[in-house]
């Protein structure tokens, strides 16, 4: 299984390098095949938790490149499997921090999907998802700048949200939010 995870690994690449030429039919096809791979060893050992999670990562960027290449339904199935691959994890154990991390991004990048879509109908719940989970995480660990991070862009998620649907004062509030956050990491 390690060659196996080390192919999926060089598939993975060569997509992320076909993405840097604009190749997006290569893309898919290496990111494909990476899925598949992940898929494969997380059937083969289902109590492994570490392929499961290779299984949301890869799902994941088979589902945003999807969306990049024209196919946002295909892309949105794509990082609804992956959150439900998350979710399942964070069943087995609601403390581990990277699978709570990867379901606030997970949740941000599919409602910014719906959003571009047009379906802003789960938006707001999964926005919502992301800001209840990557305060936890902060609190847990202050100087994690990339949970900050990512927490500044849940609070912008949310705020473009609030400005789709007219609620502008909301939205600067969420955004000045945002800077709250954000601009003190620039002194770092």
């Amino acid at each position: 299984t390690d060659y196996e995870s080390d192919l999926g690994d060089a598939h993975n690449e060569l997509g992320r390098l076909a993405l840097l030429q604009g190749e997006f039919a290569m893309a898919l096809g290496e990111y494909h095949a990476d899925d598949s791979i992940e898929t494969q060893l997380a059937a083969r050992d289902p109590r492994n938790n570490d392929q499961r999670e290779n299984v949301l990562r890869s799902r994941a960027i088979l589902g945003r490149t999807l969306a990049l290449a024209g196919n946002s339904a295909s892309g949105m199935q794509a990082l609804q499997q992956a959150l439900a691959v998350g979710d399942t994890l964070l069943k087995l154990d609601p403390t581990q921090t990277d699978w709570q991390n990867d379901v606030a991004l997970r949740s941000m990048e599919l409602a910014r999907l719906q959003r571009f879509d047009g379906n802003v109908s789960g938006v707001g719940t999964l926005i919502s998802s992301a800001i209840t989970r990557l305060p936890r995480l902060i609190h847990k660990d202050p100087s994690n700048a990339g949970w900050q991070r990512n927490y500044a862009a849940a609070l912008t998620e949310q705020a473009a949200q609030s400005r789709a649907e007219g609620h502008l004062p909301a939205a600067r509030a969420q955004i000045q939010s945002a800077l709250v956050i954000l601009e003190p990491m620039l002194d770092k």
